[in-house]
């Protein structure tokens, strides 16, 4: 599963799943600047593809 939040009303134990990979889903401003809006698509898509691209971000790191 690739999302950041839990479906509602479905239990963790309903889901035959091997991992949530919370890490590997689109910014949150992203997201909410795409709205599900079809005419955002390639260009939501292709800044997605580019977060996958770029190294992941470390506050841990200098």
């Amino acid at each position: 599963m690739v999302d950041r939040l839990w479906p509602r009303c479905i239990a963790k134990t309903d889901l035959l799943i091997d991992a949530w990979l919370k890490e590997v889903t689109p910014n949150p401003a992203l997201c909410i600047w795409f709205g599900h809006d079809p005419a955002k698509w390639n260009s939501f898509s292709q800044q997605y593809l580019a977060e996958l691209h770029s190294p992941p971000s470390c506050s841990k790191c200098p």
